[in-house]
């Protein structure tokens, strides 16, 4: 899916410590939803793309005190319609909340909360057959996770080379993790983002 999304500033206080963004955007369908391995359709799980456009709603409060910062955001994954296939993927919602500390002009460090709510499948793929694989089940795609997140960003703004740009490591901990069925389990991750701005 191809993700389509903007910010707006909803509200900014006189002295900018505290500010609410609306978030809206939508989601493309250009992932495939046909994939198969020796000539058997592949479960909705493996399927790269959702096959439906989706809207994607959501705020951000973002507070800020020198040296600290906090924020809380919620975000939806609203499906439309039905695939090709017969069926659309279940909605998602996704609420997080953090606190960050700076240490330096150009390093912080980040701690937060982030609850992750995903529906089942919506219809059914024909071609899958639920008495062969339980994975292949659309109602046992749904899910509940709560996981803890660190993080560590680098902002060199005072190197020419590196102006303007930022370096996010963060690692994630699942706390509790609630399957409808039988799905992959997470047991950590490390996402690196890079972001540079214009």
């Amino acid at each position: 899916m191809l993700n389509c999304a903007e910010a707006i500033a909803f509200y900014d206080s006189k002295d900018s410590r505290h500010r609410l963004l609306l978030n809206g955007g939508v989601g493309l369908p250009s992932g495939s939803i046909d994939a198969t391995m020796d000539g058997m359709r592949l479960e909705y799980c493996m399927q790269v793309g959702s096959g439906t456009f989706s809207l994607l709603p959501g705020f951000t409060y973002l507070g800020q005190a020198e040296p600290w910062g906090w924020g809380a955001d919620f975000n939806v994954i609203q499906r439309l319609g039905r695939n090709g296939n017969g069926y659309r993927l279940g909605n998602a919602y996704t609420a997080s909340s953090w606190i960050a500390r700076e240490l330096a002009s150009w390093v912080s460090l980040s701690v937060g909360l982030r609850g992750d709510v995903w529906e089942n499948v919506h219809g059914a793929d024909p071609t899958l057959d639920t008495t062969f694989e339980q994975t292949m089940d659309p109602d046992l795609q749904g899910g509940r996770r709560l996981t803890t997140f660190f993080g560590i960003n680098f902002s060199p703004c005072c190197e020419r080379f590196l102006k303007n740009q930022q370096i996010l490591v963060q690692g994630d901990l699942p706390i509790v993790e609630s399957l409808d069925g039988p799905q992959l389990q997470t047991s950590w991750s490390i996402r690196v983002a890079w972001q540079c701005g214009f």
